[in-house]
């Protein structure tokens, strides 16, 4: 029994680990914002556009690239917030 909860576990990890990874390299080739991205990921793509490409906070798909992560965040937050709510609901 604790032996099929460990793999369900560690095969949880490395799905949501792997989710991460092509989160990241998806926003890294096509500046695409995926609701894996997390803050580290995204701030490490923006590095690597920053390297990469000189003058790249004028441009567009950096701009856009941008606010779509800040929009996508700001909606996960929410989302966050209105759980916990439910959950201090439930308790009381």
């Amino acid at each position: 029994m604790a032996r099929e909860w460990i793999k369900r576990k560690a095969q949880e990890h490395q799905e949501k680990q792997e989710a991460l990874l092509r989160a990241r390299i998806a926003a890294e080739k096509e500046a695409v914002v995926m609701t894996d991205l997390s803050r580290n990921d995204f701030n490490m793509v923006l590095q690597v556009f920053k390297s990469t490409w000189t003058g790249c906070e004028t441009s567009e798909r950096y701009i856009r690239f941008k606010q779509s992560f800040e929009q996508m965040h700001e909606q996960k937050q929410q989302v966050q917030r209105r759980e916990r709510q439910e959950e201090e609901d439930r308790a009381n």
